[in-house]
């Protein structure tokens, strides 16, 4: 999305990409470690790496004669929002889903624009709709029979366990069947319980853990898409399934 959104802003502005990915103008080091910041304890355990990284991000930035810092994610917005308030510049957000009164008012604070992909999470307070576009995905299908697919980054919300536990199911009921979760480890944690409840069940040989796979590639294998999350707002891998 971010890469899009800088393709098609280059004709007319300078578009600098700041993020993990290889794609970037300049890359950097994945910022925040693989664990869950779902907790107040685990976010203020990250505040001083936050502090850091705010620090030097500012360095980076200062001088650049920038307009707009576009951020993605809600950890990106309370450290570029910081930043944008330093350097006095406007931050435009990306909103997937509502969160707590009192964090919707701080992201309210270091935010002034907000664009949301659902009319579930769409609020009139300076915020635009922007459906996102999902192009067919052109692939040769050879489907395995057996192979059953989870799609999203490995954490709770995803709701992986409920595929583990299902597939301990099928294969009691004679079914020959086995899981990959493909996607990237966002909480270490979970990824551990995960390959420890495998274990307990005995199917650990049947689960496998493949960390980013594209979405033409497990498409083209797949027979069945399990879609376990516990929440969700427009899920991009049901729509490309």
């Amino acid at each position: 999305m971010l890469l899009s959104a800088a393709k098609a802003l280059r004709s007319e502005h300078d578009v600098v990409v700041r993020g993990p990915f290889a794609e970037a103008d300049e890359q950097t080091q994945t910022p925040f470690p693989e664990l869950s910041l779902a907790t107040w304890a685990q976010k203020l355990a990250v505040a001083p790496l936050a502090a850091r990284l705010i620090a030097s991000e500012t360095r980076e930035l200062k001088g650049r004669g920038f307009e707009i810092i576009y951020v993605h994610d809600n950890v990106s917005l309370y450290v570029y929002g910081m930043i944008a308030k330093l350097l006095r510049v406007s931050v435009v957000r990306h909103m997937h889903q509502e969160g707590s009164v009192f964090l919707e008012r701080l992201r309210t604070v270091l935010a002034g624009r907000v664009i949301t992909i659902s009319k579930h999470s769409y609020s009139p307070r300076g915020a635009a709709l922007i459906r996102n576009p999902v192009r067919p995905i052109l692939l040769l299908r050879a489907a395995a029979p057996e192979e059953v697919v989870i799609a999203g980054r490995i954490c709770a919300l995803k709701n992986q366990m409920l595929g583990v536990e299902a597939l301990s199911i099928l294969r009691k009921q004679g079914l020959d069947r086995r899981l990959r979760l493909c996607g990237d480890v966002q909480e270490a944690g979970y990824a551990a319980q995960l390959r420890r409840r495998a274990s307990e069940l005995g199917i650990q040989g049947y689960v496998s853990l493949d960390g980013f796979v594209r979405p033409q590639d497990y498409l083209a294998s797949a027979s069945c898409m399990l879609m376990p999350s516990l929440s969700e707002n427009q899920p991009l891998a049901l729509l490309e399934a």
